[in-house]
């Protein structure tokens, strides 16, 4: 969920937002996901919630764009892994995230019961479990408000040497107890969302192939996400577009065909170029797996595919036991005849 400080810049931001409304709506461009909910009712608390198919990088390029439109708002992630906890800001037009490690709110929860007067050894787990929360929360809160209210210049600072940041009410408690945390400035995160605030144009293969492209500051699983979302959306008109593919392949992996129309499918190309980005991206091989029926069929070319890429020989198989009658006996002898003898018992087990 995203927040929004000060508050009186909650209102202005949201005020023409609407619940369900998709995000592109909002950026201008291929942004993932929609509007779940948008709470007012805390004035000392307001967020927005998104759908499930918003991602970490759809819901910051929300964020960028809006920072953009109101340079006097700071806007914050705040995420909660199970094993770690934090927030990704983005003020001074500067993204900077704060993330504490489970065990350390904990005992910092632990603290605040102490000082409250309300630890009880024998209810220790259930009692820091119900107040967890709101510890986590103001954490949160008290981190964005206190970023937001410094100058860009001391960022670095922070990320050198964290303890600068113990002024930051809440974070050292009256018993002496210091929060242990990390701060990190997201410096490349900025320029990768960027793409994202440009209308898709699916006939501009150059924007397309950028988009498709895992930026620097992204892991691997959530540009994973990202493409299946974009792939998800792209009009069907576009889905047997051999030429764009091409665009989007080498920057993903075969398992985009998954998307692709038969036209792509049938596409030779298209095929061998997918086994290289396997290679090249570090997937599993799935080319075969989306190849169509007559590139199957057509021996010469299965046959140099397992040469460049012999695992592909799985997949080849896995289609054939789908449907035995794809293939006749003596044609599939062929597809493995050279392949070794384990290739030929893979293909009788049933």
């Amino acid at each position: 969920m995203i927040t929004i400080y000060p508050r009186e810049c909650f209102e202005e931001v949201v005020k023409d937002w609407k619940e369900d409304q998709k995000l592109s709506d909002l950026t201008g461009g291929p942004v993932i996901g929609a509007i779940e909910s948008i709470s007012k009712d805390d004035l000392d608390y307001p967020f927005i919630t998104f759908y499930s198919g918003a991602k970490l990088n759809d819901e910051c390029a929300l964020m960028l764009s809006m920072g953009k439109k109101f340079p006097e708002a700071s806007l914050a992630y705040f995420w909660d892994a199970g094993f770690q906890v934090g927030c990704i800001a983005y003020t001074h037009e500067t993204f900077i995230e704060f993330t504490i490690l489970e065990e350390n709110l904990y005992e910092y929860t632990k603290e605040v019961l102490i000082e409250a007067g309300e630890y009880d050894e024998e209810t220790e787990e259930e009692d820091i479990t119900e107040r967890r929360v709101d510890c986590r929360d103001q954490l949160q809160l008290s981190f964005l408000e206190y970023i937001a209210s410094q100058s860009p210049d001391n960022y670095q600072l922070y990320e050198l040497v964290p303890s600068e940041l113990s002024v930051v009410p809440g974070f050292t408690l009256e018993s002496g107890f210091e929060l242990e945390f990390e701060i990190t400035i997201l410096e490349s995160l900025a320029a990768d969302l960027e793409i994202y605030l440009k209308p898709l144009d699916y006939d501009d293969l150059s924007s397309v192939g950028e988009l498709y492209q895992q930026g620097d500051s992204e892991y691997w699983k959530s540009h994973r996400e990202r493409v299946r979302g974009l792939l998800k959306e792209m009009p069907e008109e576009y889905r047997d577009n051999v030429d764009l593919f091409k665009a989007i392949i080498p920057k993903v992996a075969a398992w985009a065909l998954e998307y692709a129309g038969e036209n792509v499918r049938s596409d030779k190309s298209v095929i061998e170029m997918a086994v290289q980005s396997d290679k090249d991206n570090n997937y599993g091989v799935s080319a075969l797996t989306y190849a169509s029926d007559n590139l199957l069929h057509d021996l010469d070319f299965i046959k140099s595919i397992l040469v460049t890429q012999p695992l592909e020989l799985r997949n080849f198989i896995s289609r054939y036991k789908e449907d035995p009658s794809r293939f006749t006996s003596d044609y599939v002898e062929k597809v493995v005849e050279g392949m070794g003898e384990n290739a030929l018992k893979e293909i009788t087990r049933q």
